[in-house]
């Protein structure tokens, strides 16, 4: 089912890469177009106001807790394809564990809401959403230092992070069957181009054939930049194009932190991350026919390059995904329903604008 899914952006976000602004709440609405159907989803953002964790679609309860408190991340299990975001919080990374210094990543604009955009669209092209997980703005302690950077994780600290764990609950439902896993990051806008970076260096050091590694690397590449030349808008005077073999690749080395996306190979699931420029991410938040090209060159690139290094024949592949499905549409909770998916990505995109307006600390 094809879901468009519009946002009023309100002008308060920067130009510039480094920000540290305070703004006052705004309203948002956002309009969800379901075929000829349209409704419009309002969460009491005309005043500023968002529904408690108790009230929304997506806030997840903390298991361990029995005094009805919310855990700082939120975790969506379906589709094969998983999309991350994580700096789309303030996090810390380092300290005594990494024996490194201590410190702060700041957080990254948009890629929540990316996230959340893409894995909508996949379901055009897969028949089923795609998994996420993501910080939840509304129950995430700000600054508080146990929001551990999963993207710089030493393997003692694996286990600690809920982004992690959720790539073993992954790995248990497609046990034995393809998964892919894209991981968003936002870069400032660079002088000399618009790239988007392509980082899927652990997977060429680590995947057992490498052959097979370069095989997937060209293909979503290849599909990648089929997907960005179609746009034909200009950032600051740049074409949107992509960088195949970045600097930030997503692989420190061996034996040392690890990058979530290299996590992910690790546990023997292809992963890679995207680098989007600021200005790239912010039109993302509108551009309706740039997030369903992108969506659409991820879901071929897994039905293809993806599927055949799992030694599957896509009939197979495509049987284990409506059995999933099907378990999925039996479900009767209210949060995290597949049945209102729909509905539930657009409530949080227009929380996270009101959270977003009154958060201070700086933003990339």
């Amino acid at each position: 089912m094809l879901l468009r899914l519009y946002q009023n952006q309100k002008s308060h976000h920067h130009h510039h890469d480094h920000v540290n602004k305070t703004s006052s709440s705004s309203s948002s609405t956002t309009t969800t177009t379901l075929g000829k159907q349209s409704t419009t989803l309002e969460t009491k953002s005309k005043t500023g106001k968002l529904t408690t964790p108790e009230e929304d679609l997506y806030s997840i309860q903390s298991e361990s807790s029995g005094n009805g408190s919310y855990v700082s991340h939120i975790e969506h299990l379906a589709g094969p394809i998983l999309f991350s975001a994580p700096h789309g919080l303030q996090v810390y990374r380092g300290g005594e564990e990494s024996q490194d210094s201590e410190r702060v990543h700041s957080k990254e604009l948009y890629t929540n809401e990316i996230c959340l955009l893409l894995s909508l669209k996949i379901k055009k092209y897969l028949g089923i959403e795609a998994s996420f997980v993501i910080w939840n703005p509304k129950t995430a302690k700000p600054k508080d230092k146990s929001n551990l950077d999963p993207n710089y994780l030493v393997a003692s600290q694996f286990m600690s992070s809920p982004f992690h764990r959720f790539l073993h609950k992954l790995k248990k439902q497609y046990d034995g069957f393809p998964t892919l896993h894209v991981d968003i990051h936002g870069k400032i806008n660079r002088k000399a181009d618009r790239n988007i970076d392509i980082g899927i260096a652990p997977m060429m050091a680590l995947w057992k054939d490498q052959k097979l590694a370069e095989k997937v690397k060209k293909d979503f590449c290849d599909r990648m930049q089929k997907a960005v030349s179609t746009c034909k808008k200009k950032y600051s005077g740049f074409k949107l194009t992509i960088d195949r073999d970045p600097y930030l690749s997503g692989y420190w080395g061996d034996n040392t932190v690890t990058t979530i996306s290299h996590q992910s190979i690790l546990l023997g699931m292809p992963g890679l991350q995207l680098e989007i420029p600021m200005d790239v991410r912010k039109d993302l938040m509108t551009n309706d026919d740039l997030v369903e090209q992108l969506a659409k060159a991820i879901a071929e690139s897994y039905k293809t390059s993806v599927t055949s290094i799992f030694s599957k024949e896509w009939k197979e592949v495509e049987a284990k995904l409506d059995a999933v499905k099907t378990e999925l549409l039996s479900h009767e909770q209210t949060k995290h329903n597949s049945k209102t998916f729909d509905s539930m990505i657009s409530q949080m995109i227009s929380e996270f604008e009101i959270i977003e307006t009154s958060q201070k600390g700086k933003k990339i």
